[in-house]
């Protein structure tokens, strides 16, 4: 487990923060043996809602307890998905709780693993 705070530094070092506006969310279910048929949640991130700018590929397995609420607004964005480390879960593996840090506070979930490039 002595990886797990490595990720998350790995996360940041992205610098996430200048991805806020929600390209997509993409959420489904594995049918992996080794996800026990927990979802994933793929989002993109980009700086702006349209053009070929960079965008934060993120891609999170074995989600639990998804809150996601649609804006009042017509563009969804978000501060910044902050991601920190949670207690193992039974197995053994390492859990994490994603938000959106915002004001709005419009996603919420805890994960198992999760996966983050610019492309």
């Amino acid at each position: 487990m002595s990886d797990l705070p490595q990720m998350i530094h790995e996360y940041y070092a992205l610098n996430p923060t200048a991805y806020f506006v929600v390209r997509l969310v993409s959420l489904s279910q594995n049918a992996s043996p080794a996800q026990a048929n927990e979802p994933s949640l793929y989002v993109v991130l980009g700086r702006e809602l349209e053009g070929s700018s960079p965008c934060l590929h993120i891609e999170f397995q074995g989600v639990r307890k998804l809150v996601l609420r649609q804006p009042e607004w017509s563009q969804i964005s978000v501060g910044h998905l902050e991601i920190t480390q949670t207690t193992a879960d039974s197995a053994g593996m390492g859990k994490y709780a994603v938000r959106d840090a915002g004001a709005d506070g419009l996603i919420s979930f805890e994960c198992c693993d999760f996966d983050a490039v610019i492309s």
